[in-house]
């Protein structure tokens, strides 16, 4: 199955085939349009392609399942799914001059992303209607097909061990980097996950890697799509009405010394609140609240550590370092 990615007319005779029959699909975006390895076949098993499409492609990431064309939608019935695959499969086709909707739904039918716009008339794509020499094309291919050997039923392997043990292995460093960006309780329950794929590389195992990091990957995708669809992070509005208090304490110091370097302290906090880093606003406002009680009661010397304590902090390690009789919290900035 060499060079399988369809383009162009090929493609857009796929497309019109889809308006009469499922066709089974594998789908491998990369990095930009003209990267991306989709294919369409009647006969061919998904996961068959998905490996080959892999292996000619850029990309890590695979839709795999069924599509059918309604009119200018592609449906898509995956039996795996990636993030942003609708609109990413749209562009697709739009750069390949076939131009459709795209709405992707899961194995039970229930619609997990969609593209859907107005578009530009195109007469030959509007029409359900199929040339009957399309489909006897289509016809004698399958026939020939039907008479060639299939080397993934004779047991032979379709894409060297060696290029998937290396895809492979770019996918995971991939989903680990994701899994590290997690809050601790997903991330937990993700590393289990990922233990398993280690464990699945180190004894060459590659299907069962590969099955489990497309798990993941779905996982952290709609965990991803979840976070964007979600409301006001609560620790994150906490931190801001903790940070208007501290406002309100350094403002309550009037001209007292060391009161102007709290304020730019105090900018640091609401940058870092700002820019969703909540780790490291509550590190700050834990600094900033210690040295308003400290200057409060003893004195300036208490602002100048903690304006010293925010200007050092890209060359220190996290955690709470001591600044002597006037200790306070790092500020990571």
């Amino acid at each position: 199955m060499a060079d399988i990615a369809l383009k162009g007319p090929e493609l857009k005779k796929m497309v019109k085939i889809a308006k009469k029959r499922d066709l089974n699909f594998a789908y491998c975006p990369g990095n930009d349009p003209k990267e991306d390895v989709f294919v369409l076949d009647r006969k061919k098993k998904p996961e068959v392609m998905g490996r080959v499409a892999r292996a000619e492609g850029t990309g890590a990431k695979l839709g795999l399942g069924t599509a059918r064309a309604k009119g200018r939608i592609m449906m898509m019935t995956c039996t795996r799914e990636m993030p942003q695959m609708a609109k990413k499969l749209k562009k697709f086709l739009k750069f390949e001059k076939i131009p459709m909707n795209v709405i992707i739904m899961d194995k039970d039918g229930n619609i997990i992303e969609e593209d859907i716009e107005d578009l530009p008339e195109d007469p030959e794509l509007d029409s359900d209607d199929v040339d009957e020499e399309v489909l006897d094309e289509q016809r004698c291919t399958e026939a020939e097909d039907d008479t060639a050997p299939d080397a993934s039923e004779n047991g032979e392997e379709t894409v060297d061990d060696g290029a998937r043990l290396k895809q492979l292995t770019t996918r995971a460093g991939q989903v680990k980097t994701s899994i590290a960006g997690l809050a601790a309780e997903p991330q937990a329950a993700m590393n289990k996950h990922f233990a398993i794929v280690l464990g699945a590389l180190k004894s060459s195992d590659l299907d069962k890697a590969d099955d489990t990091l497309t798990k993941l990957e779905t996982a952290l995708g709609k965990l991803a799509a979840k976070g964007n669809d979600a409301g006001p992070d609560p620790e994150l509005e906490r931190l801001r009405e903790e940070s208007i208090a501290l406002l309100g304490r350094v403002e309550a110091l009037g001209n007292a010394e060391g009161a102007s370097r709290l304020m730019g302290v105090h900018k640091l906090l609401v940058d870092q609140i700002d820019a969703g880093n909540v780790k490291k606003a509550t590190g700050t406002a834990k600094a900033l609240n210690e040295a308003i009680t400290r200057l409060e009661g003893q004195g300036a010397d208490t602002a100048e550590a903690a304006e010293n304590q925010a200007d050092t902090n890209d060359a220190q390690p996290e955690g709470d370092v001591d600044l002597g009789a006037h200790a306070v919290a790092r500020c990571p900035r």
